[in-house]
């Protein structure tokens, strides 16, 4: 019988023309920690998909006979990779789980040195340091300087982290009841990191090996533009769960702030044209933006002066849709005093108010 791993790694991969090889040689490469890679092929065929990794140097045959790769298939006809992620999860036995993008890498030894602190931490989760290929670092999460082990959901900003990158125990998965979620076009993972953040053990392996975003695939499935309503589908179905709403005070206000200052200005950033905004996609964004305030009002006093002009602005669809794409560029300058300073400057020194979240994120690697 085969050794049970340490580690069960997910990647789900939808097209062979992704360099999902790329992404399994780096997981395997570096300092041997027992880490099976489960490859998902998801509506496309197994052997296309391992035709596409022996592409990349990858022994396919050598890999799956020591047990440190296996090919799934899942034939569902969804542009999701919350199935196949399921799936993978589905089939682990590892006492931690991961799950990584067919785009992207791990820098050598990162596996090993995520295992390495869960042990130390004795932590239910690790999360990895992020950078671009560029070398460019993803400065999230935003957590107090220097912080690697009991880590917490407001006070280190985990909520910033939006994908449950990095390990978790297969055990808290089971406890916490978690599921990719399957059926919306993208956030298929927030829901799944913000529980992992709010309840359970958290490390930061913030000097470690990064887990590396590249962006060189031919097509990205979620990077094409959408209607707000499919968008932000998994936020409904989030809010409609009740879980959120369930958590005390200060941890909801540090999701909503979040969810708001990334996901509701985002949508904004990411529609310039103000031809978008019809009559159906401002609904669309006022109804996200007032069932998010719903949750927890208080939510909203740390954001910027900018920020709150274009919060006025996503709320009041009489306001012309040139207005709104200019105010969402405006809360882009940073450095500039409205950007700085919420509208009620007795919030300042809130820890999501500009001042401390800058500061803060200077620090992160």
């Amino acid at each position: 019988m085969a050794e049970v791993p340490a580690v069960d790694l997910v990647i789900a991969s939808h097209d062979p023309r992704r360099r999902v090889g790329r992404a399994v040689a780096s997981v395997l490469e570096g300092p041997q920690v027992r880490t099976r890679v489960t490859v998902v092929a998801h509506n496309t065929d197994v052997a296309g998909m391992e035709e596409a990794m022996r592409r990349d140097g990858v022994d396919v045959t050598e890999l799956i006979a020591r047990g440190s790769l296996r090919v799934l298939s899942l034939t569902d006809g969804v542009a999701s990779p919350a199935g196949p992620f399921n799936l993978g999860l589905d089939r682990a036995d590892a006492e931690f789980v991961a799950v990584m993008g067919s785009d992207d890498e791990l820098e050598p030894g990162a596996v090993a040195s995520w295992l390495a602190l869960a042990g130390l931490a004795g932590a239910a989760a690790v999360i990895p340091r992020q950078r671009h290929a560029s070398g460019v670092a993803i400065t999230t999460p935003v957590a107090r300087p220097g912080r690697t082990v009991g880590l917490d959901l407001v006070r280190d900003r985990l909520a910033y982290r939006s994908a449950p990158l990095g390990l978790v125990a297969r055990a808290e998965v089971a406890r916490l009841g978690l599921r990719f979620l399957e059926g919306v076009a993208v956030g298929e993972d927030i829901a799944f990191a913000t529980r992992v953040w709010a309840e359970g053990s958290v490390a930061f392996d913030r000097n470690g090996p990064a887990y590396v975003v590249r962006d060189d695939a031919p097509f990205r499935v979620t990077t094409a533009p959408r209607p707000l309503r499919s968008e932000f589908a998994w936020l409904d179905a989030m809010l409609d769960d009740g879980w959120l709403t369930g958590l005390d005070r200060l941890r909801r206000a540090a999701v909503v702030t979040k969810f708001v200052r990334t996901h509701v200005f985002g949508a904004v950033l990411n529609r310039p044209d103000p031809a978008i905004w019809t009559d159906v996609e401002r609904g669309a964004l006022r109804h996200a933006a007032v069932r998010l305030i719903a949750v927890e009002p208080t939510a909203i006093e740390p954001l910027s002066v900018a920020d709150r002009r274009l919060l006025d602005a996503m709320l009041d669809v009489t306001v012309p849709a040139g207005r709104l794409v200019g105010l969402a560029a405006a809360r882009r300058h940073f450095g500039r005093p409205t950007t700085l300073v919420p509208r009620n400057p007795l919030w300042i020194a809130h820890r999501e108010a500009p001042p401390r979240f800058m500061a803060a994120s200077l620090l992160v690697r």
